[in-house]
């Protein structure tokens, strides 16, 4: 088979694949988020009460990075177990991720209001710790999801979330920095963890319906082979579920 050019632009199709969208979107809002939280950490360690050096302050850059690579080792293997344990709907293995990732929005308000009320340093450290771990953990799962969902297109969309990643973290900081003078740490914090908390909620509900579709699915073909003929069959059909395509 010969191959073939492929446009460059026919990945954004995926961006109105409603199976794929919301994980994608929890994943780059959280992506945003962690290169928001390194650019106001940095300046806000070097104020008062903190007065940090730059020395101190790469240091307090490393507890993150053990978060974030925890965060990607654990979260591999947790959504490789809970493949095995929900085997029925590729979604399955998006569960146990999706609940970890509530560290994010929780890191986020101990992050924001320990430095909105000049707390000790460990406070947002610890903060900024659960972000990644969180942000690693589901980023990990949505990543291996979006390999088996489209197997042949797998490149391309994990292209397609680093791009938009970066692009969304670009424009965040532009557009958030300055919000920071008006709404302060503990504010506007708070309603980066509400978007991060609407975000898995959406995400939770599409996993929901995607595994019970898929097992209304299996419930329907088994009543099919198992039917010993039509009559039967009309009759049980009022107790099947209409299946709605998503």
């Amino acid at each position: 088979m010969k191959p073939r050019f492929i446009p460059p632009w026919r990945s954004l199709i995926f961006l109105f694949d409603m199976t794929l969208i919301p994980h994608i979107a929890l994943c780059n809002s959280n992506f945003s988020i962690l290169f928001l939280l390194f650019t106001v950490m940095s300046n806000r360690l070097t104020e008062k009460p903190y007065l940090l050096s730059p020395f101190s302050i790469g240091l307090c850059y490393i507890p993150t990075g053990i978060g974030s690579l925890t965060g990607s080792i654990c979260g591999g293997w947790v959504s490789d177990w809970s493949a095995k344990r929900f085997p029925r709907a590729i979604e399955g293995r998006l569960i146990f991720n999706l609940i970890g990732s509530f560290l994010c929005p929780l890191g986020l308000l101990l992050c924001g209001w320990s430095f909105h009320f000049n707390l000790h340093l460990a406070g947002p450290l610890i903060g900024s710790t659960l972000f990644c771990f969180g942000e690693t953990f589901m980023f990990t799962s949505t990543s291996a999801f979006a390999t088996i969902k489209k197997p042949t297109m797998a490149g391309t969309i994990l292209a397609l979330i680093s791009s938009i990643g970066f692009l969304s973290s670009g424009i965040g900081i532009i557009v958030i920095i300055p919000l920071f003078k008006i709404l302060k740490f503990g504010y506007l914090f708070s309603i980066l963890a509400a978007i991060v908390f609407l975000l898995i909620c959406i995400s939770g509900m599409v996993i929901i319906f995607q595994i019970r579709k898929s097992n209304l699915t299996t419930t329907h073909s088994s009543i099919l082979k198992t039917t010993p003929s039509s009559h039967a069959l009309i009759d049980q059909s009022k107790d099947i579920i209409p299946i709605q395509l998503f």
